[in-house]
């Protein structure tokens, strides 16, 4: 099969192109709502998974942490909306 240029058709599938990778942008931003949650388990999940430090100096520092952990787990298991925004704030990922 040998290929013959079209103008006419190449232009429509352009469009059509540039279209669906609009579409594509647009459900990517929009679905961060559906995902936040996944992403906090699979950060609990990770954390769970480290080794547990232990600071010499600071033992109080190590405990805070578990805290925090067991806190962000108890929130993920209530579904608190809050408790998410309140746990990326604090790792520093947005």
């Amino acid at each position: 099969m040998i290929y013959a240029p079209d103008p006419a058709v190449d232009k429509q599938l352009l469009s059509h192109s540039q279209e669906l990778v609009r579409e594509a942008l647009a459900l990517l931003r929009s679905s961060d709502h559906l995902v936040s949650a996944q992403r906090l388990r699979d950060e609990l999940e990770q954390e769970r998974r480290k080794p547990p430090r232990r600071d010499r100096q600071h033992p109080d520092k190590t405990a805070a942490s578990e805290d925090r952990s067991r806190q962000r787990s108890e929130q993920m298991r209530e579904g608190d909306p809050g408790g998410h925004r309140q746990a990326q704030d604090s790792s520093g990922v947005r």
